[in-house]
């Protein structure tokens, strides 16, 4: 019983992986041509070629996202992760969004940490998290990214100040496809923080979401340090 769930989950995961793969490149194709008519369309049906465009860009990302939730689920071997660095990476790639839309990126806590992750896991997990950071704040926000080491933990916080979740929203919040009733009217698919949540589970740590003092919302991923025939690595 036990080999047949197992071959079925995996059917499962091959599957997502492999629709949304082949689904990618006619989609592409469908919002080049879209983008195309693009000065080309009646008058008044300039509104419906604007919803389209929307709409094609809304399926992109989920596929996007599916593809991304399919990655999760491979075992992949852990490595030396620098954290300094993919937290620079990550930042400096959302903060022409941050600015455009009025917010603050700020960096504190404790540099100079290394985890044990799979190469890329540390980025996928950051780029879920500020995307729905930078999503739900509003101009004049700051968001910050935190780092700190606890005994043989690596904390990697991301508090914005935003509307946050209900106590009884929290632990749902990382559930696929689930978003909170409070904000259905902002674009999302409910994917993002249940692939930084899984991203992070494979890695061996955990992810949690917290209502910090102030409001908001704060997301800490919580890694093993990096070290050496098991053994955490001293700080640097």
């Amino acid at each position: 019983m036990a080999e047949t769930v197992t071959g079925a989950l995996a059917a499962q995961r091959a599957f997502v992986a492999d629709a949304s793969h082949q689904l990618r490149n006619p989609l592409t194709a469908l919002r080049l041509r879209l983008s195309n008519l693009q000065g080309h369309v009646d008058g008044a049906a300039t509104d419906d070629h604007g919803a389209a465009l929307e709409e094609a860009e809304r399926l992109s990302t989920l596929l996007d996202q599916l593809l991304a939730l399919a990655r999760t689920e491979r075992s992949a071997p852990l490595a030396d992760v620098d954290v300094d660095a993919a937290v620079s990476d990550r930042m400096e790639a959302w903060r022409p969004l941050a600015e455009h839309t009025g917010l603050r990126l700020e960096r504190d806590g404790q540099p100079g940490l290394t985890v044990a992750a799979p190469v890329g896991a540390v980025e996928t997990v950051l780029d879920a998290v500020l995307d729905n950071a930078v999503k739900f704040s509003s101009p004049g926000d700051t968001i910050t990214v935190h780092t700190v080491r606890n005994d043989d933990r690596v904390e990697i916080a991301v508090r914005d100040t935003g509307p946050g979740l209900g106590p009884d929203e929290l632990e749902r919040a990382t559930d696929r496809f689930w978003r909170s009733p409070s904000q259905s009217n902002v674009d999302g698919s409910g994917l993002g923080l249940a692939i930084a949540a899984r991203t992070v589970e494979l890695a061996g740590g955990s992810l949690h979401l917290e209502t910090p003092e102030g409001g908001g919302l704060r997301v800490v991923a919580r890694l093993t340090a990096a070290g050496q025939d098991g053994t955490a690595a001293p700080d640097r």
